[in-house]
């Protein structure tokens, strides 16, 4: 990862580049680091400012019980759960010593405790919730949105979920976002089995549309799989040989976004039994069997590679964090 900082109204405000070890590239993320309280007004403006799909604000709990954490939208609006600026937040606590190495960052955010923690080695890992999506009848705007024919939609508490029938559906997607913008929900999470010679590396992939929160695309969205990692593997666990060490792996390109930005993303992401070995590759997702031994509460660990510690030429050439 690496940090660029500026300052607003006095209070320090990073922007981590996080799933990359080169500076410019990645999932960028704001980190507010409060000393003192702010209104949301401040925070929703301080968002728009930094013009990061999002921007969290830390601050530490007046009990001592840990970090209170919240996340706003570049469009200035909060929102529920947020995958990257968590893992920035992490990294930010850490790279700057707020936070011993062995200390893990507990976070209280709208979706409950969270908790994330250095790997020894390298790396953070964060805890994340299930966020399973029931099967759902699709407003008729998202369907003249989206502009494609699902193959199944369901919705969570965050977003509406959609299969499509292929991966050249969900790559080719050009969907209408003020269409889609008006429709109460975070985003829409469009997935589809990957497809052949993708379908050697990786078993799904997705893209993330938030037009109603302020994200055109997100390049990065970690928790969608809190709802596509148990979907998915539902699916493939009919009729496709499985045991301990398989793999369910995941591919996220997205276009639009990416397309501003001038260049292509491609994340992988790992779903494997109980399994914490981490390989110097990507991003990965590491999931429980869901099985009958597993509590519906299970969770799921967003483990970061080394491969997106911060690198260290690239934080000397770019943290120009006033002090």
């Amino acid at each position: 990862m690496s940090i660029a900082g500026a300052k607003s109204s006095g209070t320090a405000v990073a922007q981590v580049d996080a799933f990359t070890d080169e500076p410019y590239t990645g999932n960028p993320a704001g980190v507010c680091i409060l000393d003192r309280s702010r209104d949301d007004v401040w925070m929703s403006r301080v968002a728009r400012e930094m013009a990061c799909a999002n921007t969290a604000f830390m601050q530490r709990r007046p009990d001592g019980d840990g970090l209170d954490l919240r996340w706003f939208t570049g469009g200035g609006i909060e929102v529920d759960l947020c995958g990257h600026a968590t893992l920035a937040t992490a990294h930010v606590l850490y790279e700057r010593k707020l936070l011993y190495e062995d200390q893990p960052a507990r976070f209280h955010t709208r979706s409950g405790v969270l908790t994330a923690w250095r790997r020894a080695g390298g790396g953070i890992e964060m805890d994340f919730p299930l966020e399973i999506a029931s099967t759902c009848e699709p407003p008729p705007a998202l369907l003249r949105g989206l502009g494609a024919e699902p193959v199944w939609v369901g919705r969570n508490r965050l977003d509406y979920v959609v299969e499509v029938a292929s991966e050249d559906v969900r790559r080719s997607l050009k969907p209408d976002l003020s269409t889609l913008a008006p429709i109460e929900t975070r985003g829409f999470v469009v997935t589809a089995r990957a497809a052949p010679p993708r379908g050697s590396r990786y078993d799904y992939a997705l893209r993330f549309f938030g037009p109603r929160v302020g994200i055109p695309e997100d390049m990065v969205t970690g928790t969608a799989h809190c709802a596509l990692a148990p979907y998915w593997r539902d699916k493939f666990a009919d009729g496709r040989p499985q045991d301990a060490s398989r793999q369910l792996l995941v591919c996220q390109r997205t276009m639009l976004s990416n397309a501003i930005r001038g260049h292509m993303a491609e994340f992988g992401y790992y779903l494997r039994k109980g399994h914490h070995n981490g390989t110097a590759e990507l991003l990965k997702i590491i999931a429980d069997e869901r099985d009958d031994r597993i509590p519906a509460a299970a969770r799921f660990s967003l483990d970061v590679a080394p491969l997106i510690q911060e690198s260290r030429r690239a934080r000397a050439d770019s943290d120009h964090m006033d002090a």
